[in-house]
């Protein structure tokens, strides 16, 4: 599968048309481009969370978060045993 399918199916339907505005390369270059910063907006962007959520910046929040619960749940172990 391409990673321009809408440049592609411009080119099926038309494809002397396109060569006549924007060389296919370069439409294949934006279309590229523009994806990869809708992918780049929706990984920065606010949204409604949920504990199963796939995001990688939501699954390392929360791997960081349980990394952190371990670690003081360790520490107050700790603190109790020296007390």
């Amino acid at each position: 599968m391409s990673d321009t399918p809408e440049t592609d199916a411009v080119y099926k339907i038309h494809p002397c048309d396109i060569y006549d505005y924007i060389p296919l390369e370069f439409a294949r270059k934006l279309e590229r481009e523009r994806d990869q910063a809708r992918d780049r907006q929706w990984a920065d962007g606010i949204h409604s969370c949920h504990n199963e959520c796939a995001r990688p910046m939501c699954v390392l929040r929360r791997e960081r978060d349980e990394a952190r619960k371990a670690l003081h749940d360790l520490m107050e172990e700790y603190e109790n045993r020296f007390a």
